[in-house]
């Protein structure tokens, strides 16, 4: 399955996939903007993952948007911000373990393959990338995110993922009602098991 990437993203994420390509790397929309995309929903906030070094990418982000890449947080992330209604968040893929729950994750590796990528997120409709590189924009769908995003369910990649990440709860909550989603079997039990 392809998704459609309406034009004025498309303007920003062509350059970046030429890009991407000089570089010989994959390049991915991840995450929410796919899922919004599916969903006929306006986006403006793009994130991107390479499977390599992000900075090429995000510099030339930052030249389209006209604004420099700032770094985001602790795991590498590149945010640009233009003036203008889009933001763009360019990554690394990288897989992930926490330690204990509620703590943050300690990245393990760097450049893994997409699927790796896309398995610490937070629910099966956020775990979908779109690829960007090769032109296609064919959806990666691993985690059967397209089949709960037809179904409108909120399903969680994993048992452990609200022990690992509490805050997920409120997000599933959020998707539910923002989107009118229904929480998958058993999504309630977890949620209730990651408070113990």
């Amino acid at each position: 399955m392809k998704v459609r990437v309406p034009a004025p993203a498309r303007k920003l994420l062509d350059p970046l996939a030429a890009e991407a390509r000089r570089q010989g790397v994959a390049l991915y929309a991840v995450g929410g903007c796919v899922r919004d995309w599916l969903l006929r929903r306006p986006v403006f906030d793009l994130d991107v993952t390479v499977a390599g070094d992000p900075d090429p990418v995000a510099a030339l982000a930052g030249r389209l948007l006209k604004a420099a890449p700032e770094p985001f947080g602790r795991f590498g992330t590149r945010r640009v911000v233009g003036k203008g209604r889009f933001r763009i968040d360019v990554a690394t893929t990288r897989a992930e373990t926490y330690a204990s729950p509620a703590a943050l994750p300690d990245v393990t590796s760097v450049g893994v393959p997409i699927e790796q990528d896309l398995f610490r997120r937070d629910f099966t409709v956020n775990a979908l990338a779109a690829r960007l590189d090769d032109g296609s924009c064919e959806v990666v769908d691993a985690y059967g995110g397209l089949a709960d995003l037809k179904a409108r369910t909120v399903r969680v990649l994993h048992p452990k993922s609200f022990e690992d990440d509490p805050t997920r709860v409120f997000r599933a909550a959020r998707f539910i009602t923002r989107f009118k989603f229904r929480a998958a079997s058993g999504l309630v039990d977890e949620a209730r098991a990651a408070r113990l």
